[in-house]
């Protein structure tokens, strides 16, 4: 399993020529708004 940013074309790229092209899991990170 590896792990790459969606909007990263060339490194998608690469990896599906290697054979990883099956997308398993996204991540969505989360911040605490900190009011100034």
């Amino acid at each position: 399993c590896l792990q790459v940013v969606s909007d990263n074309e060339p490194a998608r790229a690469l990896y599906r020529s290697l054979g990883f092209n099956r997308e398993l899991y996204r991540y969505h990170h989360l911040r605490k708004d900190i009011a100034k």
